[in-house]
């Protein structure tokens, strides 16, 4: 029985590019690049959910304010919609820096949107393993910063996730060398987008999804249809992998994004429906 979600991301277009960068000393404040927004985040809930989606993933990045009052106020309308909120997807950070007084802030950086993840109804926050080659000094650091999270985020009562995103944890087995000896009860996110981008798609698919736990489910469009037939081989992989976890619907564009979504949906449907 799949499960289906979506991510902020996907309506990026509607909700527009309200976005959080950092300086070194942890201070963080808003660049909006959208005056006009055709949709706030507090209303997403309510628009996700008429379609019959019941889980969601928000991008830390179109969150327009982290205010406690604000922050109560959109958990209200993730529970008034009867979603669940699945994940905070921490776009920013480098848990791989070889900079020591980078690495710091990036940690308390991480800690703090682990804390909004945990204030705003959040069952995980998605962190990925860095943007630096996946040398073994580097991998160690990256252990050694996924345990301190994991260990803090328990005691949040909020789980983590990593995926196959960015550098680091781009190729599959240097991402499962990671999980296994950060010895601690990680989830993985397998992005299909970002499995293409390792230069072996479906290989990296068939490592990663025996110990996925969700999807980031992205389609290929040639002329602006979906490819049918390369969406339905990626489902073959999840399928005989037995994979049980939830399916986010993730599109890139900005036309028509809802329409693209839900066919998107139906697609995947039809498939583990037949």
């Amino acid at each position: 029985m799949i499960t289906f979600s979506t991510s902020s991301w996907t309506l990026h277009g509607r909700l527009g590019q309200a976005r959080y960068e950092h300086t070194l000393d942890g201070r963080s404040w808003l660049k909006s690049g959208s005056k006009n927004p055709d949709m706030s985040l507090l209303e997403l809930p309510a628009f996700v959910a008429k379609d019959d989606i019941t889980k969601v993933e928000l991008c830390h990045f179109h969150f327009p304010s982290v205010e406690s009052d604000y922050l109560a106020k959109l958990k209200e309308a993730i529970e008034k919609a009867e979603l669940t909120l699945e994940n905070l997807l921490l776009d920013t950070g480098n848990i791989a820096t070889p900079d020591p007084s980078q690495l710091e802030q990036e940690i308390a950086i991480a800690k703090m949107w682990i804390d909004i993840a945990a204030e705003v109804g959040a069952k995980g926050c998605r962190i990925a393993c860095g943007t630096e080659p996946p040398r073994e000094h580097t991998k160690e650091q990256v252990i050694e910063v996924l345990q301190e999270l994991n260990d803090y985020a328990s005691s949040k009562g909020v789980v983590i996730t990593t995926e196959n995103f960015k550098e680091t944890g781009l190729q599959a087995d240097d991402l499962l060398e990671i999980i296994s000896r950060t010895n601690r009860p990680l989830k993985l996110c397998i992005d299909f987008g970002n499995a293409a981008k390792s230069g072996d798609k479906y290989g990296t698919l068939q490592k990663l999804m025996p110990q996925g736990t969700s999807l980031h489910c992205k389609g290929e469009y040639q002329d602006n249809q979906l490819d049918r037939q390369e969406l339905l081989h990626s489902l073959s992989l999840v399928n005989s992998a037995g994979f049980s976890g939830f399916v986010s619907l993730v599109y890139d564009g900005t036309e028509n994004e809802w329409e693209k979504t839900l066919e998107l949906r139906d697609e995947i449907t039809a498939f583990f429906r037949d």
